[in-house]
């Protein structure tokens, strides 16, 4: 008489014969499946269960009708962990990576911060450089404007004392940088009040 664990057939003359899973005189011995080759498609990973099997795929995939196939985890931010407002999710085999975009550059703080393109000399601005996040905007002095390739500047015909209201008695002058005039008087004059020279 035979004991096989409910896990087989006895039979008085070859003993216990085990059912599909299962080895040993008492059928009490699990087949570990996954020790030969072929018992998942190519690409799965086998996980031996008591009495059984099953096949997983890697992370980063998952079973599309049998297939393991990669996840895009880049499609959907809960999937990431991607700052979207500084770095692009860019999509592996398995995995995704976060690069920091355009205008940013990783610390050492493993963060990607705004890189100031007017203080690394990485712009082309002829006049004005103007940071802004992630890029930067070129402007001109007064009397000039930004020439088609955003960039570089032309001079406009702009009489700034004709149009200032100053009725300057003697000179005006008009600084290029902060795009105002005043008044100012020849030598041997000073300036009284705002626009008389005496």
């Amino acid at each position: 008489m035979c004991v096989c664990n409910g896990r087989g057939q006895c039979n008085n003359v070859r003993g216990c014969e085990c059912i599909t899973g299962w080895k040993g005189d008492n059928c009490n011995q699990d087949v570990d499946e996954c020790a030969t080759n072929g018992a998942c498609l190519l690409g799965q990973i086998c996980v031996n269960t008591l009495g059984s099997f099953k096949c997983e795929c890697p992370s980063g995939f998952e079973n599309i009708s049998g297939q393991c196939q990669d996840i895009n985890e880049c499609l959907d931010v809960l999937d990431n962990k991607c700052d979207l407002s500084t770095e692009d999710c860019v999509n592996n085999k398995g995995s995704y990576s976060c690069e920091c975009r355009t205008g940013f550059s990783r610390n050492k703080n493993n963060i990607c911060q705004d890189i100031d393109e007017c203080t690394t000399s990485s712009h082309n601005c002829e006049q004005i450089c103007e940071n802004t996040e992630g890029k930067f905007n070129c402007k001109c002095f007064y009397g000039f404007t930004l020439d088609i390739d955003r960039a570089h500047c032309v001079k406009r015909n702009v009489d700034v004392c004709a149009g200032s209201n100053l009725n300057c008695s003697d000179i005006c002058t008009v600084d290029l940088v902060t795009n105002t005039s005043h008044c100012s008087c020849n030598s041997g004059y000073s300036l009284q009040g705002t626009n008389t020279c005496v």
